[in-house]
């Protein structure tokens, strides 16, 4: 099946799921890249532009001059090997810098960064620049066009919301996976069967170190050699801008407990005895979590930002 239309754009976020829709519709594809993606992000992106034979367009967010509104915000289209892969360089950066300065500025506010609640992150550096780009070709507001969405048969209450948004903001928005019935199991079936495949442990995922991860993932992925992305650099995040995981353990913590976590993940596994250096409640929320890990394995968390419209409106910054 391959759908056509001649105004059409399909966010392709560098996960199997929204890499497997790509195969199945005609129309524009673009990567949103946040400078912080797995690199093996970018080499699968890659991959997937030559096998399916069709330009995948790399944006990237670009801030107004420092104080102005975030809405005035641009893009620009990148050749691959000049896409940002560092926290100096890179659009989550810019972003961040951006929304402190035209706070500082025009609200008398202090910085802010993305939370579970706000996810500026996927609403500038995805949606945004993403729409903007369209909006550069001429197809104006989102309705006169058509967005395809990577959402699966089964996230029927994204589905739902995805429908539901068209109908009060009369755009277009459509998740051909879904229409057709198309599981998890299906993307992983699908990519088991192709030459080449994302090769990220769930733990990982795109964006290592998303705020909406649990605290077994994170601190996993932060000891993780095959990681790209430095700890520091969200520690920082929340040091100089704001809380990214609000009323949960801060990543400061989770990286100086992920230690110890590891000697009580070993301990369960081996049914052997531990003794770590926390304070005993934190020693028995871990235990607990790390019980159910074993139990039901990883959380495996996939943000599928490129799919996620709904956040955009949650942005309290601009």
């Amino acid at each position: 099946m391959m759908l056509h239309t001649d105004r059409a754009v399909a966010g392709i976020s560098g996960g199997r799921t929204s890499a497997r829709m790509a195969y199945l519709v005609n129309a524009l594809l673009s990567f949103q890249n946040t400078g912080h993606e797995n690199a093996k992000t970018y080499d699968f992106i890659a991959q997937l532009e030559q096998d399916i034979g069709r330009p995948i367009y790399r944006l990237e967010f670009r801030s107004p001059p420092r104080g102005e509104p975030p809405v005035n915000a641009t893009f620009e289209v990148v050749e691959h090997r000049h896409l940002s892969r560092t926290w100096s360089t890179s659009p989550f950066r810019d972003m961040l810098e951006c929304l402190k300065a035209y706070r500082a500025k025009v609200k008398g506010l202090g910085p802010v960064a993305p939370w579970a609640r706000s996810r500026i992150c996927t609403a500038y550096l995805k949606i945004r620049t993403q729409r903007k780009w369209c909006a550069s070709m001429g197809w104006g507001h989102q309705r006169d066009y058509i967005e395809y969405v990577g959402l699966r048969a089964d996230e029927p209450h994204r589905v739902a919301r995805m429908r539901e948004r068209n109908d009060r903001l009369n755009t277009d928005e459509r998740a051909p996976l879904a229409d057709i019935g198309v599981t998890k199991a299906d993307v992983m079936a699908f990519w088991s069967g192709m030459p080449f495949d994302l090769g990220i442990p769930e733990h990982l995922g795109n964006c290592e170190f998303c705020f909406l991860k649990d605290e077994a993932d994170l601190a996993t992925a932060m000891l993780d050699p095959g990681r790209s992305t430095n700890p520091a650099d969200f520690i920082a995040i929340e040091r100089d801008y704001a809380p990214m995981r609000r009323g949960r353990p801060s990543y400061a913590q989770i990286a100086a407990e992920a230690p110890a976590r590891m000697v009580i993940r070993n301990a369960i596994a081996s049914g052997v005895p531990y003794v770590v250096d926390l304070p005993s409640r934190r020693i028995k929320l871990i235990v607990a979590q790390e019980i159910d890990r074993a139990k039901n394995g990883a959380a495996g968390f996939s943000c599928e930002c490129d799919a996620a419209k709904e956040f955009d409106d949650e942005v309290e910054a601009a």
